[in-house]
């Protein structure tokens, strides 16, 4: 964010959980009101694991994705 930031751009960060609707409609409504559009939304939801090497990764574990 401070990389964006020193190019004199806004960035507003604002976490939450995306399969609530309320939180979707509040998302929209609290960047409209202070940066005045939605120009560019990026939807950065994922699914982080650690595993020691490749070959300890299955199929399974794309299932939580």
């Amino acid at each position: 964010m401070r990389v964006i930031e020193a190019t004199g751009q806004i960035v507003i960060a604002m976490p939450g959980d995306l399969n609530d609707a309320g939180y979707c409609d509040e998302l929209v409504t609290k960047t409209i009101k202070e940066l005045g559009s939605i120009d560019i939304l990026v939807n950065n939801a994922a699914l982080q694991k650690h595993f020691d090497s490749l070959e300890d990764i299955t199929g399974a574990d794309f299932a939580d994705i």
